[in-house]
């Protein structure tokens, strides 16, 4: 199952679902496919996250459910530790409700008179552990906003790519198209008329994110390459070849190079074929 299906039925965002897996408390069928990683999720897998955001809903924290779920018999002791960290949290929340009633909010008008009326709770109590152990990660020092300012960006690098991908996709596989039509017009034999549809086929199959197809250009460019190549080569050695026979030799080899190489290894094109595929 893809990602887009799992969110899909359990109602999470992708970026929860790789948060989840990140901190194992699932663990799906992982596959590297053109730098890119990949997720095969099971319906166990699925039925793991459902627990996980429930649990999550409920808060529990991650270690808590990692615990529970790699040793089933310590559930009955951090259970234990649960309940009386939220009897203890809602001891606390109600004392500080207790002063916040005794406050004339719309009198409140500085931090510190703020903290002054707050203080005979907070004096007791202590900081809460995100900030007694802070993760400090490569985003250490950005604020909530900023992270989401980031990722939002992130996001719409890859919609930038994936529209680039697909217009030069769909360049590629009308290039494909108009020279096998070129290709049946000049030679006017029915046997190119098969050849023609063929790649009419290939080009919308390229168009539609088939991965294999996009490895077959692939190789058809790499092997038109060494063909024009191995013709230019021979050409040489005739006399008399018009000088028309070697530009459009090149501008074969040129061409099937550079569609090699863009459709292997440009990034754009790459996120099109894995949007393509996973939604």
């Amino acid at each position: 199952m893809k990602m887009k299906q799992v969110c899909g039925q359990t109602g999470l965002t992708e970026r929860t679902v790789r948060f989840y897996v990140e901190k194992e408390l699932c663990s799906p069928e992982t596959r590297w496919i053109d730098g890119r990683k990949y997720y095969d999720f099971s319906p166990e897998n699925v039925e793991e996250l459902r627990q996980t955001a429930e649990l999550r809903k409920a808060y529990f924290s991650i270690q808590a459910i990692v615990d529970m779920r790699r040793q089933p018999e310590r559930i009955p002791e951090i259970l234990k530790t649960y309940r009386q960290g939220l009897a203890m949290d809602a001891s606390h929340k109600q004392r500080i409700l207790d002063v916040m009633d005794q406050i004339d909010v719309d009198r409140m008008n500085s931090l510190s008179q703020l903290v002054s009326s707050l203080e005979k709770v907070s004096s007791s109590l202590s900081l809460p552990q995100v900030d007694l152990s802070p993760d400090f990660g490569k985003m250490d020092g950005l604020s909530r906003e900023e992270k989401e300012q980031a990722y939002e960006g992130y996001q719409r690098r890859q919609q930038r790519d994936a529209k680039m991908g697909k217009i030069v996709v769909y360049i590629i596989a009308g290039l494909n198209v108009l020279g096998s039509l070129l290709s049946w017009i000049v030679q006017a034999d029915f046997a190119y008329l098969f050849t023609f549809l063929v790649q009419v086929g290939f080009s919308v199959a390229l168009c539609c994110g088939v991965r294999w197809i996009r490895w077959l250009f692939v190789a058809g460019g790499a092997l038109g390459a060494f063909a024009a190549f191995a013709l230019v080569v021979q050409a040489a050695g005739i006399p008399g070849m018009p000088a028309w026979y070697f530009i459009y030799a090149a501008f074969v080899l040129l061409s099937s190079v550079a569609t090699a190489i863009v459709l292997a290894w440009y990034r754009p094109v790459k996120e099109f074929f894995y949007q393509m595929k996973n939604g």
